[in-house]
């Protein structure tokens, strides 16, 4: 088996239990903290991989930041807030469907109009 595809198989296993872990750590912690415990260890976690290999990627103009501050709130928090509160609500297959068609869902409501 190729590396790539070993990497690939590791992913969707990582991804898929996303969901079940969610689920859990819901009951425990509330949907808030869920989300920003996720964001935070993933947040230190990228960041000491880019001081590791000395790279700096984020170049941002200045006048990009309010974008990217929009997409922060609303396009991550917002999204995983919600998504650890539908697990209160409903089974983690129910919520691992909505969140694999929601790509679909925004083509078919976006088809053929720019979304930039």
């Amino acid at each position: 088996m190729k590396k790539s595809f070993a990497i690939a198989i590791f992913t969707a296993l990582l991804g898929s239990g996303n969901f079940i872990a969610a689920k859990f750590t819901t009951y425990d912690l509330g949907p808030l903290t869920s989300a920003f415990l996720r964001y935070t260890i993933a947040s230190f976690f990228l960041a000491t991989l880019m001081f590791i290999r000395r790279q700096n990627p984020l170049r941002i103009d200045k006048s990009d930041v309010l974008v990217f501050v929009l997409l922060g709130v609303f396009g991550f928090a917002c999204h995983h807030y919600f998504f650890f509160i539908s697990l209160k609500y409903t089974s983690v297959i129910n919520t691992g469907i909505i969140s694999a068609t929601s790509p679909i869902i925004t083509a078919i409501l976006f088809k053929g109009k720019a979304i930039a």
